[in-house]
């Protein structure tokens, strides 16, 4: 997942750097490789070493991660008390991922949609609508950005996510 061999290579992480990392069936995976993650989120980098060297790789990522719900959650409904977050619980599923979720900024619980809803002739938004909003997005994001990433010697920015304090000020609506 970060990397590394007696020559050490990047690993996803690395490989999705300014990109999405997506993690599906997250408390499938083994707890020391969701425990190595933590770190890259935090730094944005992975440092990789070996006897004879080091090596640091960059890691700047948005990490995306679905699950199913815990056992106990089941049976939820969305008439359900909304309060309850599938996140809370504390059985051995979720244990592990707890230090991880924790640096995931937004929780979403996607609730079980009925199969006459799914099955229904009605078609939902085209794809080329969908595109066109994310090109215009990615337009002013590219425009928000050229003014910071135009310094010399300072770090490219990408995305919202990595926008400075100053950066956050001056866009300010």
């Amino acid at each position: 997942m970060v990397g590394g061999g007696q020559i050490p290579k990047p690993g996803e992480v690395s490989l999705a750097n300014n990109g999405v990392l997506f993690l599906d069936e997250l408390p499938e995976f083994k707890r020391n490789v969701l425990e190595v993650l933590r770190q890259p989120i935090e730094d944005g980098s992975v440092t990789i070493s070996r006897a004879i060297s080091s090596i640091t790789y960059p890691a700047s990522i948005m990490l995306v991660c679905a699950m199913n719900p815990c056992p106990w959650r089941l049976s939820w409904r969305p008439q359900a008390s909304m309060h309850m977050l599938p996140f809370a619980d504390t059985s051995l599923q979720t244990e592990g991922l707890r230090p991880l979720l924790d640096r995931i900024d937004i929780h979403v619980e996607v609730p079980a949609v009925p199969y006459k809803e799914l099955s229904n002739d009605l078609c939902g938004e085209h794809s080329t609508n969908i595109r066109s909003r994310v090109q215009n997005a990615k337009a002013i994001q590219i425009e928000r950005f050229n003014h910071d990433n135009s310094k010399s010697g300072s770090d490219k920015i990408y995305s919202n996510a990595k926008m400075r304090s100053n950066s956050l000020r001056s866009t300010a609506c």
